[in-house]
C-alpha cells in the first residue's frame, strides 16, 4: 500500500495544488512564490483597510458620512474581486510577475490601496484617483481595439470597388 505524505508547503488557499502532485521543481518554486505574494496582499489589503477604518472612522466620527461607507464598501469590493482574480490565477498554476493582465490586476490593486489611504489621512479628493484607470483602460480600448476595428474596411465593400490596375483599355491606332 502506498503511503500518502502530507504536502509540507502548506498552500494559503484550498485551491491551491499540493506539493506531491506538482510535477517539477519549478512548479514548486512558482507554488511557493504565488503563495508568498497572494499572502503578502492579503496582509497589505487588511492593513490598508485597518489603518482606515482606525484613522478615519474612530477619530473622525464626525465627519463620516454615508458617502464614506459607499466608497469603503465600493473599496472592499475592488479589493475581492481583484484579489479573486489573483488567486484564481495562482490556482491555475500561472506565474504572477508575468506581465500582462496580472500585472495590470496588481496595479490596480496598489491604485485601491494608494485611493484608500490618501482618503483616510490626507483629503477626500483622493477618490478623483480612482478614475485614473478606467479613463487609460478607454484610451487603450479606443487605441488599441474599437479604432482599428471601425477604421478597417470591410471585405465585401473592397470586392465591389473597381480596381485600377486589373482594368485596362486598348487603344486602337489610327
Amino acid at each position: 500500500e502506498i503511503s500518502r505524505r502530507r504536502c509540507t508547503l502548506r498552500p494559503i488557499f484550498a485551491g491551491s495544488p499540493c506539493c506531491t502532485q506538482m510535477a517539477n521543481d519549478g512548479a514548486k518554486k512558482r507554488t511557493i512564490k504565488n503563495n508568498t505574494l497572494l499572502r503578502w496582499h492579503l496582509y497589505a489589503i487588511f492593513g490598508c483597510n485597518a489603518a482606515y477604518i482606525l484613522y478615519r472612522m474612530l477619530l473622525y466620527w464626525s465627519s463620516f458620512s454615508n458617502w464614506h461607507v459607499a466608497g469603503l464598501l465600493l473599496i472592499i469590493m475592488a479589493y475581492m474581486f481583484l484579489f479573486g482574480f489573483l488567486r484564481m490565477a495562482a490556482n491555475s498554476g500561472s506565474d504572477l510577475d508575468d506581465k500582462g493582465v496580472i500585472e495590470y490586476v496588481r496595479d490596480l490593486l496598489y491604485v485601491t490601496m494608494f485611493v484608500q489611504l490618501t482618503t483616510g489621512f490626507i483629503s477626500d479628493w483622493f477618490w478623483l484617483f480612482a478614475m485614473v484607470p478606467p479613463c487609460v483602460g478607454t484610451y487603450f480600448a479606443w487605441v488599441k481595439v474599437i479604432y482599428p476595428w471601425i477604421s478597417k474596411p470591410d471585405n465585401d465593400t473592397m470586392e465591389t470597388m473597381p480596381q485600377k490596375g486589373k482594368q485596362k483599355v486598348k487603344y486602337a491606332r489610327h
